[in-house]
């Protein structure tokens, strides 16, 4: 269930995203159909399981619910979080990663 919902943002966000040249952060975090898609909750049948986020070839969050990350990037805690940084690092390499994490 959490994957198939995960799979389906990445379409939407695919295909909004889809055809531009080049990727504004300002200008994407602005936009509220991107902004919707990409913080969106995750449900399980037990309640939230996560959340959707945007972030770019370089590690850097766009798009978080947590307002206070985007524009960061996720090598900053990747101490505290290292489970995190993985996955981000996968991500820019494989076409899909998959995992649980606490952040």
């Amino acid at each position: 269930m959490v994957q198939i919902q995960a799979e389906s943002a990445a379409g939407e966000l695919s295909h909004v995203l889809g055809g531009r040249g080049s990727y504004d952060h300002d200008q994407l975090k602005n936009d509220p159909e991107l902004r919707r898609i990409g913080t969106r909750k995750i449900l399980a049948a037990e309640g939230v399981a996560g959340f959707i986020t945007l972030g770019d070839r370089t590690g850097v969050s766009v798009l978080h619910p947590n307002r206070s990350v985007e524009g960061r990037n996720f090598r900053e805690w990747v101490q505290e979080f290292p489970e995190l940084w993985r996955y981000v690092q996968r991500s820019f390499t494989e076409s899909k990663v998959k995992g649980y994490y606490i952040f």
